[in-house]
């Protein structure tokens, strides 16, 4: 058995050979070295869970099916405080090396392309993190936001109303 056989979470390994043996990828894999996915994170939690598994289709392409769990700390875009957010990546990918002839995408699932024989499974798990990201991340409920900046945003009610139109003048 080589080294990357033998623990596949701890870096690159071959899918290929994975595949064939139909090795689960399951446990924690350290956020350390994501470094895309702090920079897009207030705050970022030490490790992300994955259960994955490779299997290899009828067409002898590998294929990778399971899920990526992890929580993270955003910015709500609401009151610029910090928001958890609960990551559930579903990863369904037709794996494709660089190197190899090209495979037509299979129905439901995306293509992932790694080079030399050799994936880098942290590198994936983050992209798929990434992927995950909300667009606007906040809380689920208003009240949970911080209020002095809800009630900052809140017209103040002693605030006059202009009555006249800015565009009245043209008018005349």
């Amino acid at each position: 058995m080589t080294e990357s056989f033998a623990n596949p979470l701890s870096g690159e390994f071959d899918p290929q050979v994975l595949a064939e043996r139909n090795v689960p990828l399951v446990g924690e894999l350290p956020t350390d070295s994501m470094h895309r996915l702090q920079a897009a994170a207030v705050s970022v939690t030490a490790t992300v869970n994955i259960n994955l598994k490779l299997t290899r289709a009828k067409d002898g392409s590998c294929r990778m099916d399971g899920t990526i769990v992890h929580t993270l700390g955003l910015c709500c875009v609401r009151c610029l405080d910090e928001v958890e957010i609960p990551l559930h990546a579903t990863v369904k990918l037709a794996l494709q090396c660089a190197s190899e002839a090209f495979i037509e995408q299979p129905e439901g699932y995306d293509l992932y392309e790694y080079a030399d024989n050799r994936l880098d499974l942290i590198r994936l798990v983050e992209d798929e993190l990434l992927l995950a990201l909300p667009l606007a991340p906040k809380h689920v409920d208003i009240s949970l936001c911080n209020q002095g900046v809800i009630a900052w945003l809140v017209p103040d009610s002693t605030f006059e109303e202009h009555t006249q139109s800015p565009f009245a003048i043209l008018k005349r």
